[in-house]
């Protein structure tokens, strides 16, 4: 099974050399946390296997208690009377201490298997009886931070499925703050990854709403364009789903400049979803447009930015809107991943 689950890894996770977002783990990390999930998992079978032997007792227990003071209430000797008492007394001790045994080793084995609806549920039955069990206090509270922290977790990766910026850092401060990165290590390494790339795609595309229209208009004005100028805007508009064969001609790309309102060229190029982004388009403005045509080498942002302000402007932004398009399609197993846990 371990031989399989590492097969499953390498071919799934380290296939491809491009950063995937939602954490993936190394092989060491994802053989340890493999072989701890299946300790915990064992340790938490005894455990409620302990626990419903307790269930058991503690039922056998009640039984007794009742039977004693169902006796005595027919009991006519004080002799009789008394030993009753006793017999109800310490049926009602055992029951109560194996209900307490019940309860904590519930609350643990819930906490091992870090499956938070079993870790709730079992909060709420303790918490029902911690007036009566205060010793239970502090398997409680251990309860709670656990599932807080799988919580944090949680909300963290469903921000990072949805591409929530703001989420993703609200997530992060808050398992940082809280004082959970043990649980989340390289969870918070990847969102902070994702968040870094997030910003870097907003940050393009707040340049391109900021571009000066003039230096648009230079772009347009250009009667032949210096190659790199016209691979690049061709590029962009690619992105956009134009099509390819027509953009070869300087002059079909002038008019789509000229274009405005909702076919202006920032406002689409703004408001395109990267998420959304046909993953064969990204592949023909990149592997076709960003490179040297003369020496097949990539394209560099300085030597795009000699040329053109403007136009390095939109290079700037292919290359973050391919980058998360690119992302978002290599997270799709583990978005499948996600969903699948909170069904459970």
């Amino acid at each position: 099974v371990l031989l399989l689950y590492c097969f499953f890894f390498i071919f799934f996770f380290c296939n491809d050399t491009a950063t995937t977002e939602i954490y993936t783990l190394s092989l060491h990390d994802a053989l340890r946390s493999k072989a701890r999930a299946e300790r915990d998992a064992f340790e938490a079978e005894h455990q409620e296997e302990a626990a419903e032997k307790a269930a058991d007792a503690e039922l056998q227990a009640e039984l007794e208690m009742q039977k004693a003071e169902e006796e005595l209430q027919n009991a006519t000797d004080d002799d009789a009377k008394a030993r009753l008492e006793e017999a109800k007394k310490k049926a009602r001790e055992n029951a109560m201490k194996n209900k307490e045994k019940r309860l904590r080793l519930g609350l643990q084995a819930a906490v091992k298997v870090r499956k938070r609806p079993k870790i709730e549920a079992a909060i709420v039955e303790a918490e029902e009886a911690v007036e009566e069990i205060p010793s239970l206090t502090p398997d409680i509270k251990q309860a709670k931070v656990v599932s807080d922290s799988l919580k944090s977790g949680e909300e963290l990766e469903d921000a990072m499925v949805s591409r929530d910026l703001a989420g993703i850092e609200a997530g992060i401060e808050k398992i940082k703050k809280n004082g959970y990165e043990k649980d989340h290590v390289t969870l918070l390494s990847e969102a902070e990854k994702l968040a870094a790339k997030l910003k870097r795609l907003e940050r393009m595309k707040r340049e391109l709403a900021a571009l000066d229209q003039r230096l648009i208009a230079e772009i347009r004005h250009y009667k032949i364009p210096p190659p790199v100028v016209h691979q690049i805007m061709t590029a962009v508009y690619v992105l956009l789903g134009y099509n390819e064969k027509e953009l070869k001609k300087w002059q079909y790309i002038q008019a789509l400049l000229g274009r405005t309102g909702k076919e202006s060229l920032k406002r689409m190029c703004t408001t395109l979803d990267a998420t959304k982004l046909d993953l064969k388009l990204a592949d023909v403005a990149e592997s076709r447009y960003l490179k040297d045509q003369k020496t097949g080498q990539d394209l560099e942002l300085d030597e795009v930015r000699e040329i053109s302000h403007g136009v390095a402007t939109f290079f700037a932004w292919i290359s973050a809107t391919v980058e998360e398009a690119r992302s978002w399609h290599q997270d799709a197993g583990k978005r499948k991943e996600i969903e699948e846990k909170r069904k459970q």
